[in-house]
């Protein structure tokens, strides 16, 4: 095992300062001096798993397993990371607790990307992220981690272009809305973190009978002033969707995977998500050698 650790990974080398996670194996799991370090001791290092690929646990493996691995393979190089060696697995929504469990039984390095279902930036509905960390503190296992994205769900990590130039996005009567919201919060000098576009449910879209769910004043009145902006009256036009699947018809077009990499390597996407990219790829890093 120790012969493996040699050959395959770093001594140390810049890890400390590029990483923003690393493994620090010692013989009595002595902490390193850097904050960003885990520790870890020889006899976990036997007992676990490890060394295999970490696990990339998300809540749909087709949705959201496609779209975090195409954007871990596609950024880790703007971090300076290894590429990326992961295991996707299935969650199931409401199971993603229970295989996040039985991974750290196995002593997996497991990352579980949690949808927060957020209908604004104030909301604070990070409920089974945060349970999930609490368990990997209840069960001592520091190799666990979950994220959720900074927005409401995987789709609304998509470029706003690329969601609108799929099959169900090029029918879609509300486009001109949401292209006029956008607008508006750009002349207006919204925070780029708070849009509508990454809070909106791009699945069902807005109607009144969706607004009426909404039961949280101030998530409703900032829904509302988003759509008062353009003057938008839900009553007469509602916002439709997109459809569930998004996902599907972005996959089967090779141009839309492409255009996938190339808008969000731009600086006004990164501008939002480069830090919840940040968290993933260095816990997704492969075991290419670093010299030192």
């Amino acid at each position: 095992m120790l012969e493996r650790i040699a050959l395959e990974y770093t001594q140390k080398a810049e890890l400390p300062r590029r990483a923003s996670t690393y493994i620090h194996v010692s013989p009595t799991r002595s902490a390193p001096n850097e904050r960003n370090g885990i520790a870890i001791g020889f006899k976990e290092l036997l007992d676990s798993r490890i060394l295999d690929r970490s696990v990339l646990l998300v809540e749909n493996i087709r949705r959201d397993g496609l779209l975090y691995g195409e954007l871990l393979n596609s950024h880790f190089d703007l971090h300076h990371c290894p590429p990326p060696a992961y295991e996707p697995m299935h969650g199931g929504g409401a199971d993603l607790t229970t295989v996040f469990v039985e991974q750290i039984k196995r002593g997996r390095i497991v990352c579980g990307i949690v949808d927060t279902d957020r209908n604004s930036p104030i909301s604070q509905a990070f409920t089974k992220r945060d349970a999930m960390r609490r368990i990997a503190d209840e069960m001592n296992w520091p190799l666990a981690f979950a994220i959720s994205p900074p927005c409401r769900e995987a789709e609304n990590c998509l470029p706003m272009g690329l969601i609108m130039d799929i099959q169900s996005g090029r029918s879609n009567g509300s486009n001109p809305h949401f292209l006029q919201i956008s607008d508006k919060e750009i002349e207006n000098k919204h925070d780029c973190c708070a849009t509508f576009w990454l809070f909106v449910d791009l699945k069902e879209g807005i109607s009144v009978e969706t607004l009426a769910k909404v039961v949280n004043v101030e998530e409703r009145a900032w829904l509302d002033a988003k759509l008062e902006l353009i003057g938008l009256d839900i009553s007469k036009y509602p916002l439709q969707g997109y459809g569930m699947k998004i996902f599907d018809q972005m996959a089967t077009h090779g141009q839309h995977v492409a255009d996938l990499r190339t808008l969000t390597r731009q600086n006004d996407w990164r501008t939002i998500f480069a830090d919840f990219l940040n968290y993933l790829v260095w816990i997704f890093a492969g075991g290419r050698r670093i010299a030192t």
